[in-house]
């Protein structure tokens, strides 16, 4: 959906978390991974903006994938 990108940034920028890197695509049954690289200072600061993902409207899944 139109500005989801900048939904996303918005909550990783009021959590005080650094982005470094952000890649969005569109699939053909009109959703849409986006994968970010966030600079996290702790496991609270990870639950907190997860949560706060996962509840944006239209997000189905969020997650942590190791790097």
């Amino acid at each position: 959906r139109p500005g989801l990108l900048r939904d996303i940034a918005a909550i990783v920028t009021d959590e005080g978390i650094n982005m470094s890197a952000a890649n969005a695509s569109t699939h053909g049954d009109n959703t849409t991974t986006v994968l970010a690289t966030l600079q996290i200072s702790s496991i609270q600061q990870l639950r907190n903006v997860l949560s706060r993902l996962e509840g944006l409207r239209d997000v189905l899944e969020v997650r942590r994938e190791k790097a």
